[in-house]
Parts: C-alpha cells; structure tokens; sequence
C-alpha cells in the first residue's frame, strides 16, 4: 500500500499543468470553438486556427502573428492592440470586431467581412484586403499605405485621417464615406466610387483617378495637384478652394461642380465637360481648356493669364472674364444651341 501511495503522489507532483484559455498547449487549434474565452496577451503566434471560431472572444494585445486563420470567425472579438502581423485570414469574418490599434501589415484580408468593425489607429499597410467588406466600419486614423484593396467595399466608413499613399485600390467603393483630410497621394484608384464622399482636405497628389465616380463628392480644400482624372465624374461635387495644379483632366466631368476660388493652374482639361460649372475666382493660369464646354459656366473674375481655349465652346449663358471679343482672339466658339 505504502508503494502504491508513493507512486500516485509522485504522479500527481509530476503531472503537466492544464492548459488555461490564455496558454493554449497546443498551436493546432483547428476548427475549435473558443466563442466567449478570453485570450488576453496570448501568443498564438504561428497557430494554426482553420475554422476556428473566437467568436465574443477577447484578445486584447494577443500575438496572432503569422497564424493560420483562413474562414475563422472573429465576430465581435476584442482585437485592441493585437498583433496580427502577417497573418492568414482570407475568408475570414470580423463583423463588429474591435481592432483598434491593432497590427496587421502585411497579412491576408482577401475578402474578409469586416462590417461595422472599429479599427482606430490600426495598421493595414501592405496588405492583401481585395474584396474586403468594411461597410460602415470606423476607420480613423488607420494606415494602408501600399495595401491591395482592389475592388473593396467601403461604403459609408469614417475614414477621417487615413493614410492610403501608395495603395492599389482600383474599382474601390467608398461611397457616402467620410475621407476628411485623408491621404491618397499616388494611389492607382482607377475607377473608384466617391460618389457623395466627404474629402475635405484631402490629398490625392499624382492620385490616379481615371474614370472614378465623384458624382456630388465633397473636395473642397483638397489637394488633387499632378493627379489622373481622365473621364472621371465631378458632376455636381464640391471642388471649392481645391488644388488641381498640373492635372490632367482630360475629358473629365464638372457639370454643376462648384470650382469657386480652386487653383487649375497648367491643368489639362481638352474636351472637358464644365456646362453650368462655377469657376468664379479660380486660377486658370496656362490650363488647357481646348475644345471644353463652358455653356452656362461662370468665369467671373477667373484668372487667364496664358490659358488655351481654343475651340473652348460657349454660350450667351457664360459668364466669361473677358470680352466676347476677346475670346473670339483666343479662337472660342461661341453656341447658338438652346436648352444646355
């Protein structure tokens, strides 16, 4: 009996200790449900988590770098401040999810439901995130400079602040969303959706922008010098105080856009379309306005210095800042067409 008593005791001191929520034993945690457990400060680093469901959980400040997480269930977790570093999550679903101040450069987001998510300060840069779905997701503050985030769904975020230089975000759809004072400096956004967003203040400098729709987008004091704009839709935006030094705007949109006071200098606007635009103010210096449409438009006060409008073509409607005769000099054509 003594020996037998010896032995459980011994066993019982030897035994390993139960893996906790927090201290998972093993990194193979494919397909488990961990709805509702808490992660906090948890290295999961390297983990495989196929399929997993962390769904209500929390991993505040956890390291989920370079974890496996292809069609895991993140919804409503609590990310803030988690490392996620290049991980795997492609299909993942983060609804609702908490990842503030969270990184995830370089990870896979390809097409990841992110809706309604709340990412204040995370970092995103040089990530996978086409197809991504952020609708009415809080953004502000965050980094994707260099992301993929090709044909990506961001209606209706508040991305106020946001860097996304050097991003590749072709057909992207940020509608109705707040991009006040955000960065797109050298973005390839080749038909994106700005349609009624607000970018107050925005820069998109050498932003290419071709064929984008900003149909009654809000730009004012945005800086869009050097940009791409070739066909694009201004149509009814607000492009008040705004920078377009040096743009090339080549058979772009601006009916009913509001240009008062913006700054067009060099800009290339051949066969543009400016019917019932306002220009009052602006600085037309040396921009090429060849074969445009001003009908209805209003020049008034618009600096010309060196401005081209050859073929430019007008109509009793415009309000030019010269003489009818003047721009007969500059070789206008002056429209006998009603109803424009």
């Amino acid at each position: 009996m003594k020996i037998i008593s010896m032995c459980l005791l011994l066993c019982l001191l030897w035994a390993p200790p139960r893996a906790s929520a927090a201290s998972p034993s093993s990194k193979d945690l494919q397909r488990q449900d961990f709805s509702g457990k808490n992660f906090d400060g948890a290295d999961l680093s390297g983990a495989s988590l196929f399929g997993t469901s962390f769904r209500g959980a929390s991993l505040i400040g956890a390291n989920l770098s370079k974890a496996q997480m292809r069609g895991s269930n993140l919804t409503s977790a609590n990310m803030r401040g988690a490392d996620l570093t290049g991980v795997q999550a492609h299909g993942s679903f983060l609804l609702n999810a908490d990842l503030s101040g969270a990184k995830l450069s370089a990870a896979d987001l390809t097409g990841v439901d992110m809706i309604e998510a709340t990412a204040r300060e995370a970092d995103f840069s040089g990530s996978q995130m086409s197809g991504v779905n952020f609708f009415q997701a809080i953004l502000t503050g965050s980094k994707f400079v260099k992301a993929q985030l090709n044909s990506s769904h961001l209606n209706q975020v508040d991305a106020a602040g946001c860097d996304f230089s050097d991003t590749m975000m072709m057909a992207a759809d940020f509608s109705q969303a707040n991009l006040s004072g955000a960065k797109f400096d050298r973005a390839k956004a080749h038909g994106i959706y700005f349609f009624r967003a607000k970018l107050s203040g925005a820069s998109l400098v050498e932003a290419v922008l071709g064929g984008a729709d900003a149909i009654g987008a809000d730009f004012e004091g945005a800086d869009l010098s050097k940009s791409h704009l070739g066909t694009a839709v201004f149509s009814s935006a607000d492009l008040n105080s705004a920078k377009l030094d040096e743009a090339d705007a080549h058979g772009a949109f601006f009916e009913w856009a509001d240009l008062s006071g913006a700054s067009l200098r060099k800009t290339n606007l051949p066969n543009a379309k400016l019917q019932h635009a306002w220009l009052k103010g602006a600085d037309l210096s040396e921009a090429n306005f060849t074969e445009a449409h001003l009908e209805d438009a209003d020049l008034t006060g618009a600096v010309t210095e060196g401005t081209s409008f050859e073929g430019a073509v007008y109509d009793s409607g415009t309000k030019l800042p010269f003489s009818e005769q003047e721009a007969s000099k500059r070789g206008m054509i002056r429209s006998l067409a009603t109803g424009t």
